[in-house]
């Protein structure tokens, strides 16, 4: 076996060195002297380790076997997942309306009604029909505001409900919401429908989340909200979503102390996210928006200030990178179905239906649109097959990529030290990443600290 040409080492913040690898993205600290044993390329032999420890490496692809290109598997591991046949992954949107006017909005197909009873039929037929071959269905139900479309959801879950459990089939929900409409009533019949998740967005305290994310009409939203969280069930899952551009961010975090003394940080799973400048965003918002790059230094740098004074942090555990395979206008196995029935390739595109690559009635179409989506692939550009970065970025955002002709590097990589050192002080990330003990306790015994 010999090294991966993906390896990384970053110098940790408690004195070892981080070794990572893009392709699994296993993480272990290691004592230098065991690094420069087996693993540094201009001294280290892995075959040298003893066998556990050489299993290890394997694992986490530090190493790989003889004869094997790395290229050519990412190659392989891309086409399986974006042709993958034993899933199916749905985003539905039963309805494009909204009950809020959030001032950065990038939706520009929102519109009153919801999923005809023509389209909820096609889509049930259509899902059985895949049922019949898939071994797991995910659904994440999106919008406008999904739950101004409460019928459709209940019906539909409580159909799928039935279904996957009859045919031995795995099935998981979420739903996506600004949470004006969760009450306890609500909650408990999202999870009678298989919703076992709950995405609620608040951009701050009461008066700065009032005036970001409005109802429609006028009127604020925070303090129901709150509520609605307070007395959610415990057996629903709540990810509570902060979105941060340059007026808000400094509300950020004083949010999450309110939220620490409220429970609902105990409670919930708190994300910070940017909000950026996507299409359909008014013009004054989009001065406002951070942009990837800008919204990591100053996440990160706040993170290590907040460490570093021993105060309390959250969202890096969802920053820790993944391999990537493509984006979900790439994988075929994940449609989203608008609420007139057309298949769609990206979030920003619920309701275009010049952007439509299909309908419930039919199968998916290959046409200019899937054709456009399917080229944006990384292994068609030199510089993307030979950059170590490969894995992670995969060519960036493929939509970006369309829009102006050329991949974009995703700002993530300029980050990826940083992130993998605070992930190395993150309360409960004392363990190795992707199962690794052996490795761990042979570079322990070797004198790591």
């Amino acid at each position: 076996m010999r090294l991966s040409r993906y390896n990384l080492t970053v110098p940790s913040d408690k004195g070892e060195l981080l070794l990572f690898n893009p392709c699994t993205c296993a993480l272990v600290g290691l004592e230098p002297d065991f690094y420069r044993r087996y693993l540094d390329p201009e001294s280290g032999d892995p075959n040298l380790a003893p066998p556990d420890v050489q299993a290890q490496f394997l694992e986490g692809h530090f190493t790989v076997p003889d004869g094997v290109d790395e290229i050519e598997e990412y190659r392989f591991e891309r086409s399986r997942s974006c042709f993958a046949t034993d899933r199916l992954d749905l985003i539905l949107a039963p309805t494009m309306d909204c009950n809020f006017a959030c001032v950065y909005c990038f939706e520009t197909a929102r519109r009153p009604g919801i999923m005809s009873p023509r389209v909820v039929d096609e889509l049930k037929s259509l899902i059985a029909g895949r049922l019949k071959t898939v071994h797991s269905l995910t659904v994440t139900w999106y919008g406008g505001e999904p739950l101004m479309a409460q019928p459709i959801i209940q019906d539909i879950g409580q159909w799928l409900t039935a279904e996957t459990r009859a045919r031995g089939v795995s099935y998981s929900a979420k739903i996506l919401t600004n949470g004006l409409l969760l009450t306890p009533e609500v909650a408990r019949m999202l999870r009678d429908s298989g919703v076992t998740l709950a995405q609620v967005n608040l951009d701050g305290r009461r008066e700065v989340h009032d005036r970001r994310r409005p109802r429609v009409g006028g009127g604020g939203s925070y303090d129901t909200i709150v509520r609605n969280l307070l007395a959610a069930p415990s057996d629903l899952e709540i990810a509570l979503r902060v979105g941060v551009d340059s007026e808000n961010r400094d509300e950020c975090w004083r949010l999450y102390d309110t939220l620490l003394d409220l429970g609902l940080a105990q409670r919930c799973h708190v994300l910070v996210r940017p909000i950026c400048d996507s299409p359909g965003v008014c013009q004054s918002a989009a001065e406002a928006c951070m942009g990837m790059s800008g919204f990591f230094s100053w996440y990160l740098g706040c993170l290590r200030e907040r460490l570093d004074a021993g105060l309390p942090v959250t969202g890096l555990d969802d920053l820790y990178p993944q391999p990537t395979f493509g984006c979900m206008g790439q994988h075929l196995s994940l449609v989203m179905v608008d609420p007139d029935g057309d298949f769609q390739r990206c979030l920003e595109q619920a309701g275009a239906k010049e952007k439509s690559v299909g309908r419930v009635g039919r199968p998916l179409t290959f046409g200019p649109v899937l054709q456009a989506w399917m080229s944006a692939d990384p292994l068609r550009m030199s510089a993307c097959r030979e950059c170590r970065f490969l894995p992670l970025c995969g060519g960036g955002c493929p939509s970006r990529w369309l829009e102006r002709g050329r991949p974009e590097c995703s700002p993530y990589v300029n980050v990826l030290s940083e992130v993998l050192r605070l992930h190395d002080r993150w309360p409960g990330s004392n363990e190795p990443k992707a199962g690794l003990p052996a490795m761990a306790e042979e570079a322990s015994s070797s004198g790591r600290a």
